[in-house]
């Protein structure tokens, strides 16, 4: 995948989305469907120059990574989980009447 992130143009990442799916479409076809599916929308970053390619990848991988962090804190990935049919007290944490 590296070979299409880095192609300095076009045809040079076609080139390499080739090759990736010649050796991995048998054994992982759904992610050779799925670059081919994304590619038109894959094509405008190849426009950027490498310094630029690289912040943006750079920029999108901390972006994930804070929001892994933020699901994990907020509870959303199963540090706090709700009490099934309780609702928030409007009282702020006084004994509901």
């Amino acid at each position: 995948m590296k070979a299409i992130y880095t192609a300095p143009t076009v045809e040079a990442a076609e080139t390499g989305l080739l090759e990736l799916s010649e050796r991995w479409a048998a054994k992982y076809p759904a992610m050779i469907a799925a670059w081919e599916r994304a590619w038109p929308e894959f094509i405008p970053f190849l426009a950027f120059p490498a310094e630029v390619r690289k912040l943006i990848y750079t920029t999108d991988e901390i972006v994930n990574r804070w929001r892994r962090v933020s699901s994990v804190a907020s509870g959303r990935r199963g540090l706090r989980r709700p009490v099934l049919g309780a609702r928030p007290s409007p009282f702020l944490g006084r004994a509901a009447p």
